[in-house]
């Protein structure tokens, strides 16, 4: 236990020295940048900022005027079915939905065979424990590499190549991953004494680590520019529905379906079959998305790409 507290100690403590090194590096960087632009930005979001709180005290007035005469005052809060209702209603914001919620839905179905056949090899809470924080640790040390080749690959793979990345690399690297499991699970290959089990789960932990930092690296970033090319409603709007259903669908969503293939099948490893499939549906839906909006704005997203400065500046 003294042991523990010494760990975790020293943990919190990284945790905390770096997020102050975030806070001063953001610092500096939106310093360099208004003093860079003459104040233009600074201004700007003062000026948001202010008519952000007027709009504020606006809704707060009505509010209290609703409560005043008797009613209910309104949330100003985005619901599920609220998002999706946006969503339906703008093709490029729906595309951003399809992916944010492939993203996890296929990660989940992914997670749910390898964490099975990790604890298969792994029993013990100590040594499960001590896996994944060696994965965690590989994890994060590809994302840093991937983050600082992302500019490189941007421009060597174009926008719609590097979204495509993640979806493509779940792809090939699930088939491998789930055609080898279902090989295993039908020759009773699947169970701690066999000398596959540490191959097969190394494999998926490399599976997990390239999803991870691709995710992160290159797919998020990409996905964020969608957002610039869009209408003020729909970049505002659409983002948080986007966000509403990509937590609550994505999540809720795995949930369901872990539930449903365990009832169904009656264990993880009789549902791999089953998980194959829907791994690859999802993730065919999920390149679909990327299709669609490099058919509306790949052009558009490709020039931004190649002269960043100059996009933002025809913003």
């Amino acid at each position: 236990n003294e042991v523990w507290a010494v760990k975790l100690r020293f943990l919190m403590s990284i945790v905390m020295l770096c997020g102050v090194g975030i806070a001063a590096t953001h610092a500096w960087i939106m310093h360099r940048a208004h003093k860079a632009d003459g104040g233009a930005g600074k201004e700007a979001a003062r000026v948001a900022a202010l008519e952000a709180r007027e709009a504020h005290a606006a809704e707060k007035a009505k509010n209290e005027a609703r409560v005043a005469a008797g009613k209910k005052p309104k949330k100003a809060k985005t619901g599920l079915f609220d998002a999706l209702r946006f969503v339906l209603q703008k093709p490029e914001v729906l595309c951003l939905a399809i992916m944010s919620i492939s993203q996890g839905l296929s990660s989940i179905l992914f997670q749910v065979a390898w964490k099975g056949q990790l604890r298969i090899l792994h029993p013990s809470p100590q040594a499960y424990s001590a896996f994944m924080g060696d994965v965690q640790l590989m994890s994060g040390a590809l994302t840093c590499i991937m983050m600082l080749a992302a500019p490189w690959l941007f421009k060597k793979l174009g926008w719609a190549g590097t979204l495509g990345v993640t979806p493509k690399s779940a792809m090939i690297l699930g088939w491998a991953f789930f055609g080898l499991s279902i090989w295993m699970a039908e020759g009773g290959f699947l169970v701690q004494t066999s000398l596959w089990l540490p191959y097969l789960v190394w494999g998926g932990s490399i599976l997990y680590v390239i999803e991870r930092a691709a995710k992160f690296s290159l797919f998020k970033p990409a996905e964020e520019m969608v957002y610039i090319t869009l209408d003020d409603e729909s970049r505002t709007k659409g983002k948080a529905a986007v966000d509403v259903l990509g937590a609550q669908v994505g999540k809720t969503g795995g949930s369901f379906m872990q539930q449903g293939l365990l009832l169904w099948c009656g264990t993880f490893v009789a549902a791999l079959p089953a998980l194959l499939i829907g791994h690859t549906f999802i993730v065919v839906l999920w390149l679909w998305a990327v299709k669609r909006l490099d058919d509306m704005h790949g052009d558009e997203l490709q020039k931004m790409n190649n002269d960043p400065h100059g996009a933002e500046g025809a913003k």
